[in-house]
């Protein structure tokens, strides 16, 4: 078969795919002509240029006090909090993002998933992953060519021995760029964790949600070829798989960026640098979802 493939020019920063599908061409008794019975999606190899030219920021503002850090520049402010090592307060151009207390923190569990997860919820629970408490270890800021760099270390504490300390460098530019570099180390027993990631909690009027990556159904690790790589936009609610039983869900596999925006909201964007993320968008939290049965 030789397929009708046109030459074409690739461009800087993009990605190019060959989708590959097969159809019925006549009625059959379980589908109509035109179902599509199989496909597949394949990445094309190609050289673009590469762009050229430096890119410059605007100069940053760093100020500390006995509370936190705050890191300015025009038209985003981001304050780090002392008491908990973590970012408290996120603006653009005057808007608020985070909901209160939804700065970026370590989540090591998850809604369990029925029959999948019951096992390992036990565990979770008894050495209160669920739960863990948070005591900051470090949090220093310094200015740099480019921006300014706050590290941030926090110890977090379960029952039974079980700690991990989490590691978050963010070094922040003129343009409210966030670079963040986490680092995990667990210690204590060998407890099996359904994820490894950081979770912010949003204020609720950013709604939508748009993602470069596997969609437009969830799709993890194990099932997700069958989830074309495609650029998906919907509501954040829209974003639920309505399983019987609430639990986690939503997830979205090698995932280039996702933006989460809501409407005269500016939009927090969240990108992979070198590699690919795992991300969901739901309107309900772990903690809300687990005790609600049916």
């Amino acid at each position: 078969i030789t397929l009708p493939i046109q030459p074409f020019t690739p461009a800087y920063g993009r990605e190019y795919f060959l989708r590959v599908g097969f159809r019925l061409v006549k009625d059959q008794s379980w589908a109509r002509a035109g179902y599509e019975i199989a496909w597949e999606q394949m990445p094309v190899t190609v050289n673009a240029a590469i762009a050229g030219g430096n890119h410059i920021t605007p100069d940053v503002n760093l100020a500390e006090d006995g509370k936190g850090i705050t890191v300015e520049g025009p038209g985003f402010r981001v304050v780090f909090d002392k008491a908990t090592g973590s970012i408290s307060k996120l603006e653009r151009d005057g808007v608020e993002l985070l909901a209160s207390g939804g700065g970026p923190q370590l989540h090591l569990w998850r809604a369990p998933h029925r029959i999948d997860d019951e096992w390992a919820y036990r565990d979770w629970e008894a050495y209160a992953l669920t739960g863990l408490g948070r005591d900051p270890v470090r949090l220093v800021a310094e200015k740099r060519e480019g921006g300014v760099r706050v590290e941030s270390i926090v110890r977090l504490t379960g029952k039974r021995g079980f700690t991990v300390m989490h590691s978050a460098g963010y070094f922040i530019t003129g343009d409210g760029t966030i670079f963040v570099d986490n680092a995990v180390s667990p210690s204590g027993p060998r407890i099996p964790l359904a994820r490894i990631g950081v979770r912010m909690i949003l204020d609720a009027k950013f709604d939508r949600f748009a993602y470069l990556g596997r969609g437009p159904m969830e799709n993890y690790p194990d099932r997700k070829t069958g989830s074309d790589v495609g650029l998906y936009r919907s509501t954040v609610r829209q974003q639920v798989t309505p399983y019987a039983k609430p639990m986690e869900n939503g997830n979205h596999e090698d995932v280039r960026w996702a933006a989460v925006y809501g409407t005269d909201r500016p939009a927090l964007v969240a990108k992979a640098n070198g590699g690919l993320l795992s991300v969901s968008a739901l309107p309900w939290t772990d903690e809300q979802m687990t005790p609600v049965e049916y």
